[in-house]
């Protein structure tokens, strides 16, 4: 496929990083990882680790639109969400996290619970994103 430089930096979107996929890279394996911890910053723990494989994805962007109000002739700015005619890579890379981490998505995945998503975000609030998702917290509502 051939490839084309495009100038246009007068068009720009927002888009929303909204749909993981990951793969295990490694077995089980012990090492250290490093966690935000809140105040304290970047922490390293001691923990047995597997590696994935992620991709993050983006399924919408969002626009401004104008929006009647009720006086006549007057509009408000709102935001009116597209999605991509296909998902779009946004990030991508291999991660350690814990091994009880993976054991506890593939155990959801199984058999789905409120307290082991619950568990699960109390889990991923602590990676540490760089780059494009530098300041990232993640959030799942799911896993499939």
């Amino acid at each position: 496929m051939k490839q084309a430089t495009l100038i246009n930096f007068n068009f720009g979107i927002t888009v929303y990083p909204d749909l993981l996929r990951y793969s295990p890279k490694t077995d089980m394996y012990q090492g250290e990882l490093l966690v935000q911890d809140g105040d304290a910053g970047t922490v390293s723990i001691s923990a047995n680790l597997v590696d994935v494989h992620f991709q993050i994805f983006c399924t919408k962007w969002s626009r401004v639109i104008q929006i009647p109000t009720e006086i006549e002739g007057e509009t408000t700015e709102g935001t009116e969400f597209v999605n991509f005619g296909e998902p779009v890579l946004f990030d991508s890379g291999v991660r350690s996290i814990t091994y009880s981490l993976y054991l506890l998505l593939e155990s959801y995945r199984n058999e789905p619970s409120t307290e082991k998503l619950e568990i699960i975000n109390q889990n991923v609030q602590f990676l540490k994103f760089e780059n494009s998702l530098a300041g990232f917290t993640m959030e799942v509502g799911n896993v499939q």
